[in-house]
């Protein structure tokens, strides 16, 4: 099965842990692309800053991206990932975003 450009990243985390408890590592090294694609690893790779809406929007999914990177030790993803999570929680206080609350939500949307 190859994984699209529109792949969730819980599908791609589900491949990941696939390819790890199975050992198969074609399915493996097909995640970490995606992952690649997802997260820019160099200035090259590194598009302009979306707007403040547009990244809170996509804030459960970094934070998904963090969790993922970490429990595989993908180190190559963790700055930029670092940088956008830390972005959404600055944006969520300059919003008027309760931090704490919005930290919570998070928390619970990811834990679902």
């Amino acid at each position: 099965m190859r994984l699209d450009e529109s792949t969730p990243i819980e599908v791609i985390a589900a491949f990941l842990r696939m390819g790890r408890k199975y050992d198969m590592d074609v399915i493996r090294v097909e995640a970490l692309l995606k992952l690649f694609d997802a997260v820019p690893i160099t200035l090259d790779a590194y598009k302009p800053a979306q707007s403040d809406y547009a990244l809170l929007r996509e804030a459960p999914r970094w934070f998904k991206i963090l969790d993922l990177s970490r429990e595989f030790e993908v180190q190559s993803t963790l700055p930029f990932t670092f940088y956008q999570c830390c972005r959404i929680l600055h944006d969520c206080n300059f919003m008027g975003v309760d931090k704490a609350n919005a930290l919570s939500a998070l928390i619970r949307r990811l834990s679902a």
